[in-house]
């Protein structure tokens, strides 16, 4: 009778936990594609002006990535932005991350 009596205490804690969408993080180097939800994407080119760790800018820079988003039978060209420019028009897919690397290992999400 406990363990009945035990399980019943904790399924509403059960019910109050999130549940973490699967795919909600993508890295990828320049040529790969890799998939984010229903999407596949393919980072096509970066181009990198950020300053460098350690070293003094007088201007931050920014890193740009061209991506190819394909979802089902549409696909589209975008170009996205680290940081993110506040007026952006394409407000799903986002860079979160990305390395200094010569050639830069860029994180995408899904998620605001």
């Amino acid at each position: 009778m406990r363990p009945r009596f035990a399980l019943l205490l904790a399924l509403p804690l059960l019910g109050a936990c999130t549940t973490l969408r699967p795919n909600t993080l993508l890295t990828l180097e320049r040529g790969q594609t890799g998939g984010l939800g229903s999407q596949s994407i393919t980072l096509v080119n970066v181009q990198d002006s950020r300053c460098r760790p350690n070293v003094q800018c007088v201007w931050a820079g920014e890193l740009v990535a061209q991506v190819r988003v394909t979802e089902g039978r549409s696909a589209r060209t975008l170009f996205l932005r680290l940081p993110e420019a506040r007026n952006t028009p394409w407000q799903g897919l986002r860079i979160l991350r990305a390395t200094f690397d010569p050639s830069p290992k860029v994180t995408f999400t899904n998620q605001r």
